[in-house]
Parts: C-alpha cells; structure tokens; sequence
C-alpha cells in the first residue's frame, strides 16, 4: 500500500510570478498528486505518495527542501485513514474495551 504525505512549504514569492513557478516546478513530479497556495504558516501544500515512508522522505530531502526558493519544509505523514476522496474506507469499530463493573 502506497505511503501518504502532506509537506507544508515556506518559500519566496517570486516578483511577478508569485508562487506559481515554484508551485508548478512541484507539480510536474509524478510522486506530487497536490499542490496548492494556502493561508496560514506556509505558502505551499503539497500532498505526495510514495512505496515508503523513507523514499517519501528521501524526495522531500532530495528534491523539495533543496529547491532554489524553497525556505522550509514541514512533512506530516498519513498514518491511517477514514475517508478518502469521500469514500469511507473503514466499517463502524467494534468495541473492544472490557466493561467496567464496580
């Protein structure tokens, strides 16, 4: 199963271009499946998947933080899911606490 990412980035907005070269620079790898400006602490979202948590890693420190205009990066990992692209994935949990008596 396919590993997930979320890389929250800071970067320099370029005069003229904003953040749209480095944001379509991002998007044009096959591991990207996101890329978005956002509000907040970061300017950019980007969502990547990968075989492993490590070649998630490994772009991240490879690829994005080394990109020129890139300032910082935050990577969030998935580790399990609910619903994705609104498809639940899990049925309803069974109880699996002993009951409690006094």
């Amino acid at each position: 199963m396919k590993k997930r990412a979320i890389i929250d980035i800071q970067c320099r907005s370029e005069r003229e271009f904003g953040f749209d070269r480095i944001a379509m620079r991002i998007a044009r790898f096959p591991e990207v499946l996101g890329v978005s400006v956002i509000s907040g602490r970061a300017d950019l979202c980007v969502k990547i998947q990968g075989d492993s948590i490590e070649e998630i890693s490994r772009f991240v420190t490879e690829v994005l933080a080394p990109m020129e205009g890139v300032k910082s990066t935050a990577t969030s990992f998935f580790m399990k899911s609910y619903k994705i692209d609104g498809e639940i994935l899990q049925k309803e949990p069974k109880k699996s606490r002993l009951p409690i008596s006094a």
